[in-house]
């Protein structure tokens, strides 16, 4: 569920609230969009997450705050960046024997990403395909002594089955990747 306020404070602010509950998350999301910031068609973001995650190979407990700035250079290109800090209390399950294994780490990641939207419709596309591709260096700054870089890519497409655009044929892919620590030392949520 969300509630979202697209002219918060009367020049164009985007304020979203967000829950997530589901059989394995619980969470909470704010996002805010402030326009314009320090020029014209550059835009100020800031998120906050607090998550508790119980898919089968591990439970996480997580708060994520992310500030940073978005330009649009194009109609159709964004570019994007920030600062983000991340704290999580992770457990892993156990594979093997009976004892679980827990991590508690603490994180800044420094987000950079690209976005094409080739759509009709920012909210509403009937048409078209959108790409993202975010790099994401991170660096601990307590807990385990972690330095990575995390990648991914996604894309998605619209296509109209009929002239009223009633029907829409809609599509998503995306592909990750981690570099700079083996998978058994990094935290299971990662």
């Amino acid at each position: 569920a969300f509630w979202e306020h697209r002219n918060f404070f009367g020049g164009g602010e985007n304020l979203r609230a967000q829950g997530d509950i589901a059989q394995q998350r619980l969470a909470a999301l704010t996002r805010f969009r402030n326009p314009d910031v320090l020029r014209t068609d550059q835009d100020f973001l800031a998120e906050a997450e607090l998550a508790d995650d119980t898919p089968d190979p591990y439970e996480s407990r997580k708060l994520r705050l992310f500030s940073g700035l978005e330009r649009n250079f194009l109609p159709e290109l964004s570019l994007g960046g920030g600062l983000q800090f991340e704290m999580a209390e992770v457990t892993q399950k156990a594979l093997f024997d009976d004892v679980p294994s827990q991590v508690d780490y603490t994180l800044l990641g420094f987000p950079v990403y690209a976005r094409l939207d080739h759509t009709d419709s920012k909210l509403d596309p009937t048409r078209g395909h959108r790409e993202t591709f975010t790099v994401t260096p991170y660096a601990s700054v307590a807990g385990p002594d972690l330095t990575f870089v995390s990648m991914q890519a996604k894309a998605s497409a619209y296509r109209a089955l009929d002239p009223d655009n009633r029907y829409i044929l809609a599509g998503f892919a995306g592909i990750g990747s981690i570099v700079g620590e083996s998978a058994p030392q990094l935290p299971a949520d990662k």
